[in-house]
This record gives C-alpha cells, structure tokens and sequence, in this order.
C-alpha cells in the first residue's frame, strides 16, 4: 500500500472517530465508533477501507462531500460514501438498496461489509426489532450479491 493510502485510511479514522464521537449503538452502551471500524475490517482495499470508515458521516453526522473533501478526503472515497449514504426522505431503503447496487463494486463491498457487520451485533436488539431488520438486511444483501459484481480483493464476509 501507498504513504497516500495509508495516510486517507488514518485520517478517514479520525474523522470518523471525530464526527460519530457521543454517539452510541441501539444498545446504548456501545460507542458507535465499534460499528465503522467492524465494517473496515471486513474490507481490503484502502479506498473501501476508507470509505468505510465514512459510510454513515453523511446520513448520521451530517457530513457533506464538500466538508469531507475539505478535510482532506480523497475525491473517490467521498463518490463511495455518498453512494451509500441514503437520500432520506428522498428514497426508500428498497430504492436506496438498487441505487446503491447500481454504484459500482466499491460501494457494493462498502454496503455488504455494513450490512454483514450490523447483522454480527443484532442479538443486542429487541426479538420483534432484531427479526425485522434481520429480515431488510438478507433481502438488502441478496439484492447487492444478486447483481455479480467482482468483490475480489474489496471485500470478506462471515458465512
């Protein structure tokens, strides 16, 4: 890896520990930050890897491409999160999800290594909350894997 990519790996972390700093899980316990950095350790490719440290600044911090870019973050990575980054009020999540499948295979990896991070901590929710989310996340991920992008080298799941 490039003295660059690491540098927008490491300054993607402490964005993302700066903006989701006092934010915690539906638990209420666990610091949010435990959510990004999960899903960076299922990926491999540092603008993935970056992108997913950033996948939820826009929709829970409100962070904007120009403010990300400000702070240094490379153009691409920035594409990425905003591809991932639902439109509330804008689209559905089933709308979100096509979009998101339409973005290429970096925002694909980013979506699946989220999804397949939130679905490792569901079995601190509810039983009723945990049942239906598990069930948008499975129909969410078949989606993403349905469309045949090649993950190599972007991406590892759990089974």
């Amino acid at each position: 890896m490039t003295p660059y990519a690491y540098e927008q790996i490491a300054n993607a972390a402490a964005i993302a520990r700066k903006l989701h700093s006092g934010q915690f899980r539906k638990d209420g316990v666990t610091p949010y930050i435990v959510h990004p950095a999960a899903v960076v350790s299922r990926l491999d490719y540092w603008m993935v890897k970056s992108a997913g440290w950033l996948h939820d600044t826009v929709e829970d911090c409100g962070a904007t491409a120009a403010s990300l870019m400000e702070m240094g973050v490379d153009a691409g990575v920035v594409e990425i999160v905003l591809a991932v980054s639902q439109r509330k009020g804008v689209e559905t999540y089933k709308q979100y999800v096509r979009r998101v499948a339409s973005s290429g295979r970096m925002a694909i990896a980013v979506k699946l290594a989220d999804l397949d991070a939130n679905m490792q901590d569901v079995g601190s929710l509810p039983a009723g909350e945990a049942k239906g989310l598990t069930q948008r996340w499975q129909a969410s991920r078949a989606t993403l894997l349905g469309v045949g992008a090649d993950l190599k080298g972007l991406l590892r799941l759990s089974e």
